[in-house]
């Protein structure tokens, strides 16, 4: 992985090995009992006793791990971990350390484990399927993906479109909100006390986004110098509906 610097996570396991004979157009399954295997120090896998002649070709299956994507980013100014840990089901435990055992993507919004074999593995204390636990502070802010998600946006009381929550799309394009609107609800809804009109907007791939932190209306950039537009879809601020809610008065 790149993040700013090239970031390797380690292996925690072979699958098999599979052998392209140069004399071959296919490849074969290579007994196990045919090699020897371990993980190094650094996390790297290293194969051995491969029975081989020029211009064969081997393919290897093995088990590793992809990052942890967290909702919110915790490398900003208001972000703090108090911590990151593993427990197995004895209640045995263990806590990771930063730059040492993981580090941080650039935008605070993944976890990389560098090296869980040898951190927790190898010792057979634990396995991958424990429970692994973070407690942090982070800002509500949320990376969100404007291609599979609708924005729910609400209009403050100077008249600026605010998002506020996310709607998944299905792979056939509909959604559904299943949040309750309610007085409890964690949204920011005026929607207690007596009968209000309340202006929302559903809001798809939109031009701009208002930033409520900097009281300001935000451009979204969505063109890569590497890919060019990121989404199939043009994004416009028509694909957009307005949403009035009212409420009704207690009793």
């Amino acid at each position: 992985f790149f993040e700013g610097e090239e970031i390797n996570t380690g292996v925690i396991g072979l699958d098999c090995v599979y052998v392209n004979k140069s004399y071959s157009d296919k490849f074969t399954l290579v007994k196990s009992s045919d090699y020897l295997w371990y993980i190094d120090a650094n996390g790297k896998l290293v194969v051995s006793g491969l029975n081989y002649s020029t211009g064969d070709v081997f393919k290897i299956a093995y088990y590793a791990y992809y990052p942890s994507i967290m909702l919110h980013s915790l490398n900003k100014d208001v972000s703090s971990i108090e911590y990151i840990r593993v427990r197995n089901e004895t209640g045995y435990g263990y806590t990771f350390i930063e730059n040492n055992d993981y580090k941080l993507a650039e935008d605070g919004y993944s976890i990389f484990f560098l090296d869980l074999y040898n951190t927790i593995l190898k010792s057979e204390n634990f396995t991958i399927y424990d429970t692994f636990e973070i407690k942090y502070r982070a800002s509500f802010s949320e990376k969100v993906d404007l291609s599979q998600n609708i924005l729910l946006l609400l209009q403050d009381s100077e008249g600026n479109n605010v998002p506020i929550d996310k709607i998944p799309v299905d792979n056939l394009g509909t959604f559904e909100y299943e949040q309750i609107l309610r007085n409890d609800s964690p949204l920011s809804i005026p929607i207690g006390g007596g009968k209000k009109i309340v202006h929302m907007e559903l809001s798809y791939i939109p031009l701009n986004i208002y930033n409520k932190s900097s009281d300001q209306l935000e451009n979204v950039n969505y063109y890569d110098s590497d890919v060019g537009h990121i989404y199939a879809v043009k994004e416009s601020n028509n694909w957009s509906r307005p949403i009035t809610v009212t409420t009704i008065p207690d009793k």
